[in-house]
């Protein structure tokens, strides 16, 4: 833990920095996902009201997208962040063999698109171009 690293190492500026990460990275966080549920009301929810580090994304009735973004602070206290997008065939819907596919390999081709682009740029291509249900 971070904190008793910083009573070990009497590094304060480290516990400070880490603070300060973490709040920058919140921010962006917390910025991106209430553009998306502004601009993407229909399909992009919060599972549950007071979540804050998960977003689903239904497009489609046949597709959905379970999207998680969490901070982590590593041992010698830089923050970064673990994310993780998976896509589902809807209970119920018809399993038609492309979306399955589509499914199957889609996390990994999100990673790849936000190591790219950058998080914000990959879930904003990942909306437009999954066709959306009309």
């Amino acid at each position: 833990c971070i904190v008793f690293r910083v009573e070990e190492e009497n590094n304060l500026r480290q516990f400070l920095l880490t603070i300060v990460q973490f709040a920058d990275w919140h921010n962006v966080r917390y910025t991106l996902f209430e553009k998306l549920l502004t601009e993407y009301p229909e399909i992009v929810h919060r599972p549950t009201p007071n979540t804050k580090s998960r977003l689903t994304i239904c497009p489609t009735s046949t597709l959905k997208f379970h999207f998680q973004w969490k901070p982590v602070v590593l041992e010698t206290g830089i923050m970064t962040s673990d994310y993780s997008m998976k896509a589902e065939c809807v209970d119920g819907a018809p399993l038609l063999e492309n979306v399955q596919a589509f499914a199957d390999d889609f996390s990994e081709r999100f990673h790849r698109v936000v190591d790219l682009i950058g998080m914000e740029k990959a879930l904003l291509q990942m909306i437009s171009t999954v066709p959306q249900q009309s």
